[in-house]
């Protein structure tokens, strides 16, 4: 038999960018050149590839058959990963579980008879097909993760937070320093809330050392009148009156539908001191004024005699 030679042997990895999808096949080139050193030109050969794994004699974990046709010199180009498979899959090879060598069988009759043999270790080019598969390795979802972390419920409002979830412990709370009488009051005292209990009628609020305190001031006394709407509506602040000061009465904002404010009472039934808003009065205590009340009264008066009435007749004749 006539004996060939394989003159020529590259591999060629078709590439693309990191953002797009690398094809699954590399291009493979060999020149075939006859025991005379002639090139076997414009001639079908039958090839054979094979992917071996760990050295130049190891497992074909791929192979497949083509039917390549040389140029005028004596070359010819096929696509590994497009032929007819033999054995495994191009997909499936594991690319990070090198090394891999590329042996090739060719026919010079494009047959089935391979009698030149080329093996040849591939180097780091076609190890971009593992680049591709590693850059799709994750999709994104956190779903598509194995061995997935736990991530605790986290509760949505405060009330459903509790000890043993690990957020907040009765430790992290301070407790919160409460009043127990109405009028009781709260200061910060540089390191804590502190109650400053409610005070005596009379008494002003003072700062003693930077502390709030209820003090009863001689000669200084303040009274105050307490206005009720006693059936009306409206809200009137109180009205203070210090010690010996003579002040006018608050004049009255209060509304009752239909009535009229007469004036102020200390009883709500009118039996008590009665006072006007006019009124001019020095205070000796507290004291609580009710509004008074009388009701609107509705007159109709006739017209004179020889007028025209409403309806157009006259009146009085």
């Amino acid at each position: 038999m006539k004996k060939l030679l394989l003159y020529l042997f590259t591999l060629v990895l078709t590439t693309a960018t990191v953002f797009a999808q690398a094809p699954q096949k590399f291009s493979y080139q060999a020149v075939v050149r006859n025991a005379n050193n002639t090139l076997v030109a414009n001639s079908s050969v039958g090839v054979r590839v094979s992917v071996l794994q760990g050295n130049a004699s190891g497992t074909a974990v791929y192979a497949e058959t083509h039917i390549a046709t040389t140029n005028t010199n004596g070359l010819f180009t096929l696509e590994v990963g497009a032929g007819t498979m033999q054995t495994g899959s191009f997909l499936n090879v594991e690319w990070m579980n090198g090394p891999y060598f590329l042996k090739s069988e060719i026919d010079p009759d494009g047959g089935t008879n391979y009698s030149i043999t080329s093996t040849q270790q591939l180097l780091s080019v076609p190890y971009a097909l593992y680049a591709n598969e590693a850059a799709n390795g994750f999709s994104g979802n956190y779903n598509d993760l194995t061995n997935q972390p736990q991530i605790p419920t986290v509760p949505t409002n405060v009330s459903a937070f509790t000890n043993d979830a690990n957020y907040i412990t009765a430790a992290d709370i301070p407790a919160q320093t409460q009043g127990t009488t109405v009028g009781d009051l709260l200061y910060w005292n540089g390191t804590a809330w502190v109650v400053v209990p409610a005070g005596q009628q009379g008494q002003q609020l003072v700062m003693d050392n930077g502390t709030p305190t209820w003090q009863t001031m001689e000669g200084n006394t303040l009274y105050y009148i307490r206005f009720e709407p006693n059936g009306g509506t409206g809200n009137m602040n109180v009205q203070f009156f210090p010690q010996n000061v003579a002040q006018v009465v608050s004049s009255n904002t209060f509304v009752r539908s239909g009535y009229a404010f007469t004036g102020w009472n200390t009883a709500a039934d009118g039996s008590g001191t009665s006072y006007s808003m006019n009124d001019v009065i020095t205070l000796s205590g507290n004291i609580t004024l009710y509004a008074q009340w009388i009701t609107r009264v509705r007159v109709n008066v006739p017209a004179p005699c020889g007028q025209v009435g409403n309806n157009g007749q006259t009146v009085g004749e």
